[in-house]
Parts: structure tokens; C-alpha cells; sequence
């Protein structure tokens, strides 16, 4: 029997999504909306956008998927979800309620104050003015300045000093860069440790854990420059040691399901733990509400279980329970982002991209990110992160070799990437 799958969104993600669905069930037919140059391959395309809730409701009236999968955050934070269990569709992603938990960082910080869940202390502010006073008390000290709402993966600086921070905050708060995201900013001590991220899949009560993955996110080599939606990616983690897992499992992930769950909203979908691990254990960085991206790159091709049956489940209550997710033995990925040379600052459009077809024949991996077709059906650029290549290989060394060997038969005009993902492992 065949499943029909509605996958909402556009990137990167979302074309792991879709290619990770199909590589791993036969009988699945994919719907996405709006999907991008890449998605269109394997997975009947409407133009309708991820933002609009109520098209992508008629939508799915018309096509009646088995499933939606929503696959970026900012239709789940406006409670996209609700809307389809209304209409009795079923959906991978939380309700509006719980989907605060990345809507805004201020909710997230107070939950997790509440329920003893170890992250940086914080403090908010809605006046520039208070947030200046704040900053030069601390001037000091390394801060973290954050807006309070969506910034598509942006709007957090790392600030070593007094005058970083507060060129950072005017940034958010008076010149508004990130818009209305900004109003509100969360200012955080700096904690000190290395980063990765864990992702699990939750059906409200249980959860299925996927593998450990580190994100690049500065937008140059050795971690130089802006903070951005994502350079590269490997998983997983050599340093996630099994005792690593248990423990952020016992202090972190569970605690989070079962309290946002005892408060009322429980979570369903897919919950990242954006992670610092220190001297003293493991701390929350940040909640998202989805998969990350470009993590799904590289975690989902290593799934050997069949992903739509794991989705399917989480969409259930309880559906998850002794549940488990098979992965393929001892491989490893390394993914490397294309990206417009002025990314993160301004996107590329309708520069012909090629090389795409010989990378593939490589053995790389290639999943579309920011990508279009013009009128003669090539695929164009259309994003600031345009494409991820990916490589798999059973040690970090041959994987990222693979991948930057697929990245060099890619070529657009103004095409840049990073040169040093997973280059500190062998």
C-alpha cells in the first residue's frame, strides 16, 4: 500500500527529508509544497508557501496526504499543527504551545529554570536602554546576545567584550535587523565546552534518539566570522560517548519531554537539543522544533530503519513506544554547504548551477537547499545556502574527501563553501 506524504518546506532538510523517505520505502509518493529545483526529481511539487497555513490546509484537503511532515520552524511556531489535527490530518511537529520551546528562547529559558534543566543563566530585556546598562555592569565578560524570536537560525552573537555586545543588541533591538524577532533579547553568560547536537523524534511520551551531529556555523574557516543557518556538518560524534548519551538523556532529554508534557503541551515530532558539553556536564543551548538543518544531511543517511514508519509512529500517541531507529553499522558523513558568496548578508538568484549530475556519479550526496528551475528547466540558484554535498565513508578522512571531491564538480557563479569541515578528524 502506498503512503502519501505531504512534506512542507523548501531546504536543505526538507530534500533529506523526501530523499530519506524514499531510499528507505519504496511505496511512499511524495507531495511537497513548495519544494525546491532538487525535490521536484522525485516528489510531485505546488507552489504553495510554507507560511501559508491556510493553502497548505486546502492543499492537503485535496490531495488527503497519510502524513504531513513540516519540515521548518516558523509554520510550526504559528501553529500550523493545530490546524491540521482540526481537519483530522495527521502531522509530524508540536502544536503552537509547545512549539514556544524555539518560538521564543526567553519561554524556553524559563521552562528549563523551572524543571532544573541545565543551561546558562539568562536575562531578558524589551528596552535597549536596560539591556545597555546591563551589558557595560558586565563588560568584562563574554556574553551570548540573543533575539527573543525567529532568525532562521541567525540573530545569536558571541560576544567577547562590552563593545561586541552592545553593537549586537542595537543590532537586534534598534535597528532591527531581524525585525519584530528582536524586540525582546536574551542576554546569557558564555559557557565554555565543545558543541553538537542531539535530535530525537517524540510521540508525546517516548523517544527515538538519533545520532549525535556537530554543526559549523560561523560562515568562514577555523570558526571566523558571523554566525550563520549552517557551513557543514558530521555525524556522529566521536566524543558523544555512550555514558555522554545517558547522561544528557537522563538530565536533559527526558526531563524536557515529560515536563513540557506534564504542563500541558505535549511534544510530538522532532525535538533538538542544541548542546554544550563542559567541564562540569552537559547544558542546553538552545531548543528547535524540527530537524536541523544542515544536520538532517548528514544524520539521515546513515537511518537504515524505514523512515516512514518512524514518522507515522510519532504522529500516534505512544506510537513510539519500544521503538528504536537502525543505523548503517560504523559509517560516518560529512556534509559541506554551497553557498552564495555574499551568504549570510545576500542571497544568490538564477545563476545556473552544474556539476550536480557528476557528483552524484562520485558517490556524493547532494541535497538541494536553496535552488530553483528557469524556463528551460536547469537548476538555478535561489538562496544564500544553495546546495549540501555529502559524503559517506566508514572513517571521517574518505568521507570528507568524498564530499569535497563532489563539492569541486559544482559549479555557480559566486559559489563558496568552507575548507575545513570535520578536517580535526581522521
Amino acid at each position: 500500500m502506498t503512503t502519501k506524504i505531504l512534506i512542507v518546506g523548501s531546504g536543505g532538510r526538507e530534500d533529506a527529508i523526501a530523499q530519506t523517505l524514499k531510499s528507505t520505502n519504496s511505496n511512499v509518493e511524495l507531495v511537497c509544497a513548495p519544494g525546491n529545483g532538487g525535490m521536484m526529481e522525485i516528489a510531485k511539487c505546488f507552489p504553495v508557501k510554507a507560511d501559508d497555513s491556510a493553502g497548505l490546509l486546502a492543499l492537503a484537503k485535496e490531495i488527503k496526504p497519510n502524513l504531513t511532515v513540516v519540515g521548518p520552524e516558523a509554520p510550526l511556531v504559528a501553529g500550523i499543527t493545530d490546524l491540521f489535527y482540526a481537519s483530522r490530518f495527521m502531522v509530524v511537529g508540536p502544536r503552537k504551545a509547545a512549539a514556544q520551546l524555539e518560538g521564543s528562547k526567553w519561554f524556553a529559558k524559563q521552562f528549563m529554570k523551572r524543571h532544573h534543566i541545565p543551561t546558562a543563566d539568562a536575562w531578558h530585556f524589551t528596552h535597549p536602554n536596560d539591556a545597555a546598562s546591563f551589558i557595560l555592569a558586565h563588560e568584562n565578560q563574554p556574553l551570548v546576545i540573543k533575539a527573543d524570536g525567529l532568525c532562521g537560525g541567525k540573530g545569536v552573537t558571541v560576544a567577547e567584550n562590552g563593545k561586541e555586545a552592545l553593537a549586537a543588541m542595537r543590532d537586534l533591538m534598534v535597528a532591527k535587523k531581524f525585525g519584530s524577532a528582536g524586540n525582546t533579547v536574551v542576554i546569557e553568560k558564555k559557557l565554555t565546552g565543545w558543541e553538537c547536537s542531539l535530535i530525537v523524534l517524540s510521540d508525546g511520551v517516548n523517544v527515538v534518539p538519533f545520532l549525535p551531529a556537530t554543526d559549523y556555523k560561523r560562515r568562514n574557516d577555523r570558526n571566523q566570522g558571523v554566525n550563520t543557518g549552517g557551513m557543514g556538518c558530521y555525524s556522529p560524534v566521536p566524543a558523544f560517548t555512550p555514558a555522554l548519551k545517558d547522561e544528557v538523556m537522563k538530565k536533559i532529554v527526558t526531563p524536557t519531554v515529560n515536563w513540557i508534557g506534564d504542563e500541558g503541551m505535549p511534544f510530538r515530532g522532532f525535538l533538538y537539543f542544541g548542546l554544550m558539553i563542559t567541564d562540569q556536564g552537559p547544558y542546553v543551548l538552545e531548543y528547535n522544533v524540527r530537524m536541523g538543518d544542515p544536520e538532517a544531511s548528514v544524520i539521515l543517511p546513515l537511518l537504515k530503519s524505514n523512515f516512514s514508519q518512524l514518522l507515522l509512529a510519532s504522529a500516534v500517541p505512544s506510537g513510539l513506544r519500544g521503538v528504536k531507529a537502525d543505523w548503517r553499522g560504523e559509517d560516518v558523513a560529512v556534509g559541506v554547504v554551497a553557498v552564495a558568496e555574499s551568504y549570510p548578508d545576500k542571497s544568490s538568484s538564477d545563476e545556473v548551477i552544474t556539476g550536480i549530475r557528476q557528483a552524484r556519479e562520485l558517490g556524493a550526496l547532494v541535497y538541494h537547499a536553496g535552488t530553483a528551475r528557469n524556463m528551460a528547466s536547469e537548476v538555478v540558484t535561489a538562496g544564500g545556502r544553495i546546495l549540501d554535498v555529502v559524503g559517506i565513508g566508514k572513517n571521517f578522512r574518505d568521507a570528507r574527501e568524498l564530499a569535497y571531491t563532489g563539492m569541486e564538480r559544482i559549479n555557480f557563479k559566486g559559489k563558496d563553501c568552507r575548507t575545513d569541515i570535520a578536517s580535526q578528524l581522521s
